[in-house]
């Protein structure tokens, strides 16, 4: 038909229920982004909006049962939506979704959409509290006739355990269902189980392995040199930490920031649990000789020593004990034992037997401690050395069992003991319980526990004072100094620096609540805060900025984006805090946080206080002429001010000028007025002591926009280049990024470039973050005015000189016009150097030269390992298969993965691909030998100079390829050959290529020589490459039947001569 194509149906007249339940799925799909946009625009997580859908199962339903496998993907991102900004509130759907998403969507034949629905998981175990429900039904969906819906649950598993860690996941279950899992018919649901069970060995370790003795044999036999591989790699046992808080920890974390001393943490570093929580619990007390209470009581130590080996190898062979009444009875005879045997033989074993019964009985020990800790305590009058080690090991092991609370009565005879080696081993085995504990004591027990310490604080015996010292200090930790106060003050002062000194180097696990905040709250005023203005850009001088109540570190814009914060606490609803004048700081060190310290600074002053000093501070005419209406007068003023600071210029403070100044001079017309004000501007950057960032952060949003105009863009850019030989270039681009983003006009933008590009070559990359640099370029990029694509694309190919062409892979979100046009500009010929002028700033440091030193390219491309890109594929066992076409398939997909961008760079690490790799490249098939030579110059290539340690695995197999009679096969071994050297140089293949030249194959020798000499024209061999391995097989080929051999011998016959002499 002629005409335009009718124009889409509008919907967004239809109420969001009718879109809902609309026949068309457009409007479904439109329904399903405009509650997206609502959701994520909501003001809090009780939020009106999420009402009428995190109570209604019908809408839930809808969204799985969407018969448009488009509408569905974006139905499941609406939940994603939903859940992430309501939190808790949708937390009760998850009975409905989590069923229909197993279903429904983890089979699903659209990646996106199974992906979407293990995000949603794990948005649920995140709200959830606690992921056994959530993991119960996952493991349901093992049961699914499609063997993609098993694959997806099986991912949707391992992630819930990688993300989460084990603290969170419920493992029983789990474990319990990895027989079923590799029993599967399917492969990719064998393979997914392997990934999982690689997670699972992080955590918990070789606590999997009862779990897997019904695996086959085969099965089994991988598992383990999975793991083994696994530890020799470090990504063994322990190595599984948390990427992400559930909402409960996060909000406990936040707690404790906010009660405590201020000190943010990173995410638990979560211990690894005991594999002994997920193994069946055994039932021992029919397994006990019916003699042992006997043979414990006889008078012949031999029998009580062999009742105990006896009991000590049937406890150490049960990984979980079942509680049971006899057991309690077993406890007490094991400590009276050791409290009373008169052998050490037998007293270390039946510490040994108690400590292994602690252990499998786990917190159902707890009810015995009271019977067991005082004698064990009291044995602690032992000398014998290794008879203490026993007796604190079960110890420890008995306190795993229970809590600080419950223990602490066990202390107190032993504490009063008259025995100094029973107080000595009593005081370490509480100081470890204090060190330990994940329940702080509580608040009736501290002041007897105190006094007891104090005591012991002027024992005669200098362990026990020291251990007591050590106990005072961690409890300190514990519960604060208020608490403890009124028992510090009769301490004599030599007792006091020690308990000062332990509580200095104290670490608890845990604190009491009162005792965080009582610490927080200062006990006099001893002097106003320095004001710390939080920016994400500078703002004008003339606006006035809070005070804030506590110091706050400013941040780059660029390096830190504000983060906008849900349910917050209004400003509105803070105490109001009582500005006083603030002393002049000293300029400190930025603390550590999530950007980078370089980008940190602090103002010195508010502006109502500057306002203040400065008329103090600069004399009453320069102030008065340098607002007047005539410009000369103005001009003068200035350069009366230009004189008077430099006779004062070692005790101004710069940042008190420079305020001064922006108040009328950043509105200034006549430019010589201007040109004058940078000048003095560049001499306080360059004389005054106390230039520093804050001036820097104050003056380069109005010079970047003087960049533009025609007569201020020298004396601008000059003051800006001083700015970044003062800090540093890095800094000053960080202030210019976020002005130049708003800047509207092209000339402005267009010269602001041009100057980046100046101060580029002048200064190098190095220090410069390259990712927000290039972030910059790109949006330049992106301009409609072609003088500003044209200024970015010239700053771009300086950047290109610096860090390589590699680079380009960031860009590759642009249109194919501008694509064009920078691949075409990377193509042509340019300087393959800059002379870079070394400007180490003034005031860099060591942390600033050190990071100096880094590859550019680091902060662009993090180097990744190969291992890691291929979890979750098959690639690795796919690689092995004996079809040519698996084999085949997994190397393109292997090829792609490395293709991409952001895996160019490598770790220098392998793991098991190498191998398999170094099979492929002999490999008969030819299309299988072209994809792993090409990919084992890949690697090469992405490892760099580290690539040396697998030169010696790969160098040999490449050059028997040569020997192959088609060209193309051997061209490609020859790229491989070329990679390899180009990468970690020739050295660490010399004795791969002696073996490669001993050979009787003329094809190869003569490829293979023909190569040497082409390499040594362009590359002088270093003094340290030893080629006397080649010398006999060099001289055989002069004498050889091929023509070809002859050739290439006495072309490498000089370079041999040359490096290792004639004779």
């Amino acid at each position: 038909m002629d005409g335009p194509p009718p124009p889409e149906e509008d919907f967004s007249s239809l109420s969001i229920s009718e879109r809902l339940s609309h026949k068309n799925w457009k409007a479904r799909l439109n329904a399903y982004e405009a509650l997206i946009n609502a959701f994520q625009i909501s003001a809090s997580s009780e939020d009106p909006v999420f009402k009428p859908y995190t109570s209604d199962p019908d809408f839930l339903n809808k969204i799985f049962g969407d018969s448009n496998a488009v509408v569905q993907e974006r139905g499941v991102e609406c939940l994603i939506a939903l859940v992430k900004f309501s939190g808790e509130i949708s937390a009760k759907t998850h009975e409905v979704v989590i069923p229909a998403l197993v279903d429904k969507c983890l089979g699903s034949p659209r990646a996106a959409t199974k992906n979407h629905a293990v995000e949603l998981i794990l948005l649920y175990v995140e709200v959830v509290d606690g992921a056994a429900t959530i993991i119960d039904v996952v493991l349901s969906g093992l049961g699914a006739k499609q063997p993609r819906t098993v694959s997806g649950c099986v991912i949707a598993l391992k992630e819930i355990v990688r993300v989460f860690g084990t603290q969170v996941a419920s493992l029983s279950s789990l474990l319990k269902a990895l027989p079923n899992i590799f029993s599967h018919a399917d492969k990719t649901v064998r393979s997914e189980g392997t990934q999982l069970t690689r997670v699972l060995y992080q955590g918990i370790g070789p606590g999997i392995e009862p779990w897997l003795v019904d695996l086959k044999p085969v099965q089994i036999k991988e598992l383990k040199e999975a793991f083994d591989e696994m530890d020799k790699e470090g990504k063994g046992k322990g190595t599984l930490k948390p990427v992400r808080l559930t909402r409960a920890q996060a909000g406990d974390t936040e707690v404790a920031v906010n009660v405590g001393l201020g000190e943010r943490t990173e995410p638990h570093d979560y211990a690894p649990p005991d594999s002994r929580a997920f193994a069946e619990a055994i039932d021992i007390a029919p397994k006990l000789s019916m003699s042992l209470y006997t043979d414990l009581k006889s008078s012949e130590w031999q029998e009580r020593k062999n009742a105990l080996d006896n009991l000590s190898i049937l406890l150490s062979s049960a990984p979980r004990i079942q509680d049971s009444p006899e057991l309690a009875e077993l406890a007490k005879a094991l400590a009276a034992c050791v409290a009373t045997d008169a052998n050490i033989s037998c007293v270390i074993v039946a510490a040994s037997c108690l400590a292994e019964l602690a252990k499998g009985m786990m917190s159902s020990f707890s009810k015995n401690h009271e019977s067991v800790v005082p004698p064990l305590l009291e044995r602690l009058k032992e000398r014998k050395i290794n008879v203490i080690h026993a007796i604190g090991a079960a110890l420890d092991a008995i306190f795993l069992t229970t809590n600080l609370p419950d223990i602490i009565a066990d202390f107190d005879n032993a504490l009063k003991s008259k025995n100094p080696q029973v107080k000595e081993g009593t005081l370490k085995f509480l100081g470890r319980c204090l060190a330990t504990a994940t329940t702080p004591i509580r608040t009736p027990q501290i002041k007897p526990i105190a006094d007891q310490l104090v005591a012991l604080l002027e024992d005669g015996f200098e362990g026990a004072r020291n251990e007591a010292a050590t106990c005072f200090g961690t409890l300190m930790k514990m519960v604060g100094e208020g608490p403890l106060n009124a028992v510090m003050e009769n301490l004599a002062d030599v007792r006091k620096v020690k308990v000062k000194e332990a509580y200095e180097k104290a670490t608890v696990k845990c604190k009491s609540e009162g005792s965080v905040s009582r610490q927080r709250a200062p006990s006099a005023p001893k002097a106003a805060p320095v004001a710390e203005i939080d920016v994400t850009r500078t703002p004008p001088a003339s606006k006035p900025l809070p005070v804030m109540e506590e110091p706050v570190i400013v941040k780059s814009a660029l390096s830190n984006p504000p983060v906008k914060k849900r349910d917050s606490v209004s400003s509105s609803s803070a105490p109001a805090v009582k500005k006083m004048p603030l002393p002049v700081a000293a300029h400190s060190n930025p603390t550590k946080s999530n950007g980078t310290s370089l980008d940190s600074f602090k103002f010195k002053h508010t502006p109502e206080d500057a306002e203040a000093l400065i008329s103090d501070l600069i004399p009453a005419s320069i102030i008065t002429g340098f607002v007047d209406a005539n410009w000369k007068t103005r001009l003068s003023a200035l350069e009366e001010m230009s004189a008077w600071i430099e006779t004062q210029i070692e005790s101004l403070d710069a940042e008190l000028i420079i305020r001064a100044l922006a108040k009328k001079g950043w509105s200034e017309k006549n430019f010589q007025v201007s040109a004058k004000l940078y000048s003095i501007l560049t001499t306080l950057c360059q004389q005054s002591p106390s230039f520093g960032r804050s001036c820097v952060a104050l003056a380069v949003p109005h010079l970047t926009d003087k960049l533009g105009d025609q007569k201020l863009k020298k004396p601008a850019g000059d003051a800006l280049l001083s700015f970044a030989e003062k800090t540093s270039l890095q800094f000053v681009l960080n202030q210019a990024y976020g002005p130049l983003s708003k800047q509207k006009a092209p000339k402005v933008l267009s010269d602001a470039l041009t100057w980046i590009d100046t101060a580029l070559i002048e200064f190098g990359v190095a220090g410069i973050s390259l990712r927000a640099l290039i972030n910059f370029l790109k949006a330049s990029l992106q301009n409609s005015n072609a003088a500003v694509r044209t200024s970015a694309t010239k700053t771009l190919i300086t950047v290109k000189l610096f860090s390589g062409s590699g680079i380009k892979d960031l860009f590759e979100d642009l249109n194919p016009q501008l694509l064009n046009t920078i691949s075409l500009e990377f193509e042509k010929p340019s300087r393959t150097s800059l002379d870079v002028v070394d400007m180490t700033a003034s005031s860099s440091g060591p942390a600033e030269t050190a990071s100096a030193i880094a590859n550019p390219l680091e902060d662009l491309f993090p180097r990744v390992e190969i291992d890691g890109l291929l979890k979750g594929t098959g690639i690795l066992k796919d690689s092995k298969n004996d079809e040519w076409k698996v084999k085949k398939e997994a190397l393109e997909a292997l090829q792609a993965i490395l293709d991409q961008g952001s895996n160019k760079r490598l770790k220098p690490t392998m793991g098991d691909i190498g191998q398999v790799l170094k099979a492929r490249v002999v490999d008969t098939n030819k299309a299988v030998q072209t994809l792993a030579l090409d990919i084992v110059a890949r690697i090469a290539e992405g490892m760099g100079k580290p690539f040396e340690k697998y030169a010696r695995l790969f160098v040999l197999p490449v050059s028997t390829v040569l020997a192959d009679q088609k060209a193309p096969i051997r061209t490609a071994a020859l790229q491989t050959l070329t990679a390899i050297a180009l990468a970690c140089d020739i050295e660490p293949m010399t004795t791969g290529l002696s073996s490669a030249l001993d050979t009787s194959n003329p094809m190869q020798k003569c490829t293979l020589l023909h190569w040497l000499a082409d390499w040594f024209k362009e590359h002088e061999p270093s003094q340290t490459v030893d080629m006397k391995p080649w010398v006999p097989s060099v001289l055989i080929s002069l004498d050889d039947r091929n023509s070809d051999v002859r050739k290439g011998a006495q072309a490498v016959l000089p370079i041999l001569v040359r490096c290792v002499g004639f004779d």
